[in-house]
């Protein structure tokens, strides 16, 4: 394969052109490497099988009779499929080229093209197809661990919540957190803590089963 790196293998493929050759020659160089590759020669099945399928990159001919392959890529990306899309066509121009990368695609490719020029270009797609689901991950995670100052909830109920930790953090007052066992009574005292002006300061933790209920009033309140 020359000097070029491969990209990860079991990236799933779609190749929609109306010639079946090029489809055919797409599958003999890239399903070698551990790829799976779907050819299919009718642009409306190929929109289908795309919007349906679970495809890492989509091999996207321009000029095909029925359904040009502009509106393909319009489609596809309207509908939020996350493949990236390349673009081949035997009728390359700069301004169709232009053109695709305006409506999403993330690259070019002329025909007739060489085995290594197919590999060069798909590399960068699935590179760049990787970083892309890499962030949403990240991004997925940090929205998990962050939370409202690490408690994590969406409903109405915890909204509530959160509107009273606001409320009490600022202020000098005496809170009481009170809830069964297991509710997240000590992740409310430390948010509490981290938005109040004392942040800076310790925040003290005081085992109650261990004190006796006379002693418990004045070890908590003075």
């Amino acid at each position: 394969m020359s000097d070029i790196e491969k990209p990860a293998a079991g990236q799933r493929v779609l190749v929609i052109d109306d010639e079946l050759v090029i489809g055919l020659s797409c599958r003999r160089c890239l399903e070698p490497e551990g790829h799976r590759v779907d050819c299919i020669e009718d642009p409306r099945k190929g929109l289908e099988t795309a919007l349906t399928g679970d495809y890492d990159v989509i091999l996207l001919d321009l000029m095909m009779p029925g359904l040009h392959g502009m509106d393909v890529l319009r489609q596809i990306k309207a509908a939020g499929v996350a493949a990236e899309v390349i673009i081949i066509t035997g009728h390359s121009t700069v301004e169709s080229a232009v053109e695709a990368m305006k409506h999403g695609a993330a690259d070019y490719l002329s025909k007739p093209f060489t085995p290594d020029e197919l590999r060069v270009v798909f590399k960068k797609a699935t590179e760049k197809s990787a970083l892309i689901r890499e962030n949403a991950a990240l991004r997925r995670a940090l929205e998990i661990d962050k939370g409202f100052e690490g408690i994590i909830g969406e409903s109405r109920p915890m909204e509530r919540v959160f509107g009273l930790i606001r409320r009490v953090a600022p202020t000098d007052g005496t809170v009481l957190v009170r809830g069964e066992s297991g509710t997240g009574k000590e992740m409310v005292v430390r948010a509490i803590h981290r938005l109040s002006r004392r942040k800076e300061q310790p925040l003290l933790g005081c085992d109650c089963s261990s004190l006796a209920p006379t002693l418990l009033e004045s070890e908590l309140f003075g």
